[in-house]
C-alpha cells in the first residue's frame, strides 16, 4: 500500500512546523507579561509535539508505532491542510509583523540569552525542551537536513514580541489549529495531560520560569498549571538549591507503563502460574475491584501526608457520599452481597404465639450482622479513603463492613522499602483517635471513619514486616505476596465476603494467571470481577460484573503565579476543557495538614485554633477558609512552617 501520508508531505510539513516553533523562544523579554506570552506559545508547541509523537508521525511508514490513519487519503489531506496553515502562520513575515505584532529578534541561537561578554548563557528551559529531547535523534536529523538545504534569510529570522495584544491572537490561532489536529486524530485527554505533566518537571529547578509557566497555562491548559503550582510551592519552600534538587530527586517518576495495561499473551500466563494450593482453599466467593493508579502518584507526588485518609474531601477513587450515586461502588456492592435471612417462612410466623412474636424482633437483632464484608486495600491512603467512603454508605445493620490495610496489595505510590513506614503512619492515626481525638473537635478530619479499620490486622502486618526485616526475608516477589494474601484471606475470613480493592495497573496481571482463568481481554480500570471456587475445583470461575462510577484523577489547586491574585480552583486532569464542577485541591501551602499538628496530637498536647486550621482545613469548605483567613495572615512563619511542603510532598 502506498504511503499516502508521506506522499502528501505530512512528515516534512510536521518537521518544518517544529522548526518554526523554535524561532519564538529567543527574545530576552524583560516584562512579566511578555514572558507569559512566550510560554503560552510554547504550550501550543508542546501540545503539537505530543500529538505528533503519540501518533508516530516521525516514524517511517510501516512502523508499528505509526498510526495507520495517517496513510488514509481523506484523513491525510485534512491533516496536511492543518499543518500547511500552521506553517503559513509562522513563516509569513509580512503577516506576522502587521497582523500578529512581532518584530525581528537580534538573538543568534534559539533557547539562549547572551551574557555580558557577548557569549551564550546556559540554555533557558521551556516545557517543549523536554519533549524535543524525548523525540531525540529524529529531531536532530531534521535540523541537520534543514541546514544542508540552506534556509532563506526569512526562514532564519527569529521573532520577538512587539505588540502583546496582537501576539495573543497568534497564540489563539495556532492553538486552534493544533486542536484541529486533535479532532482529526484524537488522543485521550488524561494521557495527553500525563505526558505534559512529566515534561513540566524539567522546569522544577527553575522556580521563576515555573511560576511564569503556571500563569501562562491556566487559560487553555489548567491541568498543566495546577501541576506546576504544586511543584513551585514545594520548591519555593526549600532552604536553597541543594535541597530543591534533593526534593526533585525524591519525586516519584510515573513511568510510561502506568499509562495503560498491556494485554498478556496466553502462553506467558500458562507458563508462569501462581503458587496457590487450591486444595487448601474452601468453597468461597470473593471480588476484585480495579481502580486507576493512585491520584497523587499520577502527579509524581506521594500520599504520605498525615491523616490524608480521613481528610474531608480527601483524594479517593469514588465521590464524596458515594452511596448517593446509583452506580457508585457502595451501591454496586449492596447489589452483589447476598444477605441470608433468618426470618421463618410465612406459615411459621402465622402459627407463632403472641408472646413469641413479640420477642422475635429482639431475637432477630441478636443475629446481626447477617453478613460480613472485608475490604482489603494496600497502604495507599487514597485507596484507604475509598474503602472508608464505601463503608460509610452502608447503614444497614444486617451487613458489617470493615477495612483491612495490607502491604502485600501492590500499589503504584508505595515502593517496598516504604510500606512499613506507611503502615506505622496509619497506625499512629488510629492510636491518636483513641488517645486524644475522642473528646476533641479537630477541624476537617472525619475521625469516626477510623472505626471501620481492622486495627488488629494492621498491627499484625506491622509485626510481620518488622520480623522479616530482622530475619532478612524481605525479597518476596509481588506475585508471591499477592498469592499469600489471597490464600490467607480466604482461609482466615472464611465467613466474610472479601473485596480486593486494587489498581488495575498493578493487579490486573494477577487475575490473568492460573488458577484464575486467562482472558484475551485484559481487565481494566473501574471494573468489578466476581470469583468463585467450588468444592475441589482446580480453578476459580470468573464473572465480569461491569463497572462502577469512579472519580477521575484531580489536579490540586494552589496560588496563582501573580502575587496579587488569590487562590483559584483547578479542574480535573481527566477533563480540562469545558465547564465542570470545581473540585477541592489535594495540596495547598496554607491548607494541607501540617506535621506540627500531627506531632501535637501524638504528644497529647491540645491544639490551638490556628494549629487545627493549618493542620486539617485542607479539605474544608471555601467558606470556612475565608472566615479564618484573617487569623492565618497574622501567623509568623517559622522554620518548621517552611519545611511542611517538603515533608508532605516527599515521595514514598
Amino acid at each position: 500500500m502506498a504511503a499516502t501520508g508521506l506522499s502528501l508531505g505530512i512528515l516534512p510539513a510536521f518537521r518544518t512546523c517544529l522548526e518554526y516553533f523554535q524561532l519564538y523562544k529567543t527574545a530576552k523579554e524583560t516584562s512579566f507579561d511578555s514572558q507569559v506570552l512566550i510560554f503560552k506559545f510554547d504550550c501550543a508547541n508542546e501540545d503539537f509535539i505530543i500529538w505528533g509523537e503519540k501518533h508516530g508521525l516521525l516514524k517511517e511508514p510501516g512502523d508499528d508505532a505509526r498510526n495507520p490513519e495517517l496513510d488514509h487519503p481523506e484523513k491525510a489531506a485534512k491533516i496536511k491542510t492543518a499543518l500547511d496553515l500552521i506553517q503559513g502562520l509562522l513563516s509569513n513575515g509580512r503577516v506576522l509583523q502587521e497582523r500578529y505584532g512581532v518584530e525581528v529578534s537580534t538573538m543568534n541561537s534559539p533557547n539562549t540569552q547572551p551574557d555580558g561578554d557577548g557569549g551564550q548563557e546556559e540554555q533557558q528551559p521551556f516545557l517543549s525542551s523536554s519533549a524535543l529531547k524525548r523525540i531525540g535523534s529524529l529531531w536532530r536529523r531534521q535540523q541537520q537536513s534543514a541546514n544542508r538545504r540552506g534556509l532563506t534569510a526569512l526562514q532564519k529570522t527569529r521573532w520577538a514580541i512587539n505588540d502583546k495584544n496582537k501576539f495573543q491572537r497568534l497564540i489563539d490561532d495556532v492553538g486552534d489549529l493544533v486542536e484541529r489536529l486533535y479532532k482529526e486524530l484524537p488522543f485521550p485527554e488524561p494521557e495527553r495531560n500525563s505526558v505534559a505533566i512529566r515534561d513540566i518537571r524539567s522546569l522544577a529547578r527553575h522556580l521563576e520560569r515555573l511560576r511564569i509557566f503556571e500563569v501562562a497555562s491556566i487559560d487553555r491548559y489548567p491541568a498543566w498549571s495546577g501541576a506546576a503550582s504544586v511543584m513551585r510551592e514545594a520548591g519555593s519552600s526549600q532552604a536553597g538549591p541543594r535541597t530543591i534538587s534533593q526534593w526533585m530527586a525524591n519525586v516519584e517518576d510515573v513511568s510510561e507503563d502506568l499509562d495503560q495495561v498491556q494485554d498478556m499473551p496466553q502462553e506467558q500466563v500458562q507458563v508462569d502460574p501462581l503458587e496457590i494450593n487450591m486444595s487448601k482453599i474452601p468453597a468461597t466467593t470473593f471480588y476484585f475491584v480495579l481502580t486507576s493508579p493512585c491520584p497523587t502518584a499520577t502527579l509524581g507526588l506521594s500520599c504520605d501526608t498525615r491523616h490524608l485518609e480521613i481528610q474531608v474531601g480527601g483524594p479517593s477513587y469514588v465521590f464524596e457520599h458515594d452511596s448517593l450515586r446509583q452506580w457508585g461502588l457502595g451501591n454496586r456492592m449492596k447489589q452483589l452481597i447476598k444477605v441470608p435471612s433468618p426470618i421463618p417462612d410465612e406459615d411459621t410466623l402465622r402459627n407463632m404465639s403472641f408472646e413469641v412474636a413479640s420477642h422475635y424482633d429482639r431475637y432477630l437483632e441478636s443475629q446481626y450482622p447477617l453478613a460480613k464484608v472485608k475490604i482489603l486495600c494496600g497502604p495507599c491512603k487514597c485507596a484507604v479513603r475509598t474503602a472508608l467512603e464505601v463503608c460509610r454508605g452502608q447503614s444497614k445493620k444486617e451487613v458489617n463492613y470493615s477495612v483491612c490495610i495490607d502491604d502485600r496489595m501492590q500499589t503504584s505510590c508505595c515502593p517496598g522499602n516504604k510500606k512499613l513506614q506507611r503502615l506505622r503512619d496509619l497506625f499512629r492515626t488510629l492510636r491518636a483517635y483513641d488517645e486524644e481525638w475522642r473528646d476533641m473537635a479537630v477541624i476537617g478530619l472525619e475521625k469516626d471513619l477510623l472505626t471501620r479499620v481492622d486495627r488488629v490486622h494492621l498491627e499484625q502486618r506491622i509485626y510481620q514486616l518488622e520480623t522479616e526485616v530482622y530475619e532478612g526475608e524481605t525479597n518476596k516477589a509481588p506475585a508471591q505476596q499477592m498469592s499469600d494474601l489471597l490464600v490467607e484471606t480466604l482461609e482466615r475470613y472464611n465467613y466474610h465476603t472479601p473485596v480486593f480493592l486494587c489498581e488495575a495497573i498493578t493487579c490486573a496481571w494477577f487475575i490473568q494467571k492460573k488458577p484464575f482463568l486467562w482472558s484475551p481481554r485484559v481487565p481494566r480500570e473501574s471494573e468489578i470481577f466476581k470469583f468463585t471456587k467450588e468444592y475441589l475445583a482446580p480453578t476459580f470461575s470468573t464473572h465480569y460484573l461491569g463497572t462502577f462510577t469512579s472519580k477521575k484523577t484531580q489536579v490540586p489547586q494552589s496560588d496563582s503565579g501573580r502575587p496579587d491574585e488569590g487562590r483559584r480552583p483547578v479542574p480535573s486532569v481527566a477533563s480540562t476543557r469545558g465547564a465542570g464542577p470545581r473540585q477541592p485541591s489535594l495540596h495547598s501551602n496554607s491548607q494541607a495538614p501540617s506535621a506540627a499538628t500531627a506531632e501535637s496530637l501524638e504528644s497529647g498536647n491540645e491544639l490551638t485554633e490556628e494549629e487545627e486550621v493549618l493542620g486539617s482545613s485542607g479539605w474544608a469548605s471555601t467558606r470556612r477558609k475565608n472566615n479564618l483567613e484573617g487569623n492565618l495572615v497574622r501567623r509568623n512563619s517559622t522554620a518548621e512552617d517552611s519545611d511542611r511542603p517538603a515533608r508532605r510532598l516527599r515521595s514514598s
